[in-house]
């Protein structure tokens, strides 16, 4: 659910939830006073927030920062040592296998091609 409030209003949900929290056992029984900080919490981290600019830039950063860190790993990758170990063993394992006479309609599930 969301909530819109002025600077006015969220004053005095907040004084409200002081004064609650302040309050003797028996006016609050059954409500759990971390609950009700937690939301003293909750608004106070949004009164903050609101306008600070932080949100709308994260997302494009973050793409940035993960699409760099893929680039350079797909570098490496291709001009490592396990990479050509890679290549290596599957040209090995390749010499003697046959080839279909047609690879464009080559069955690969037909046992007579294998």
């Amino acid at each position: 659910m969301k909530i819109e409030l002025t600077d006015g209003e969220i004053e005095v949900v907040m004084k409200a939830l002081e004064h609650f929290t302040d309050a003797p056992h028996s006016i609050r029984e059954g409500i759990c006073i971390d609950e009700i900080n937690e939301i003293a919490d909750d608004i106070r981290e949004q009164d903050c927030r609101r306008d600070d600019g932080w949100n709308d830039a994260a997302p494009a950063a973050a793409a940035e920062f993960i699409q760099a860190g893929i680039d350079a790993r797909e570098q490496v990758k291709g001009t490592s040592r396990a990479a050509q170990r890679r290549q290596e063993q599957t040209e090995r394992m390749m010499k003697g296998t046959a080839t279909p006479t047609d690879p464009d309609t080559w069955p690969l599930d037909d046992p007579a091609d294998w």
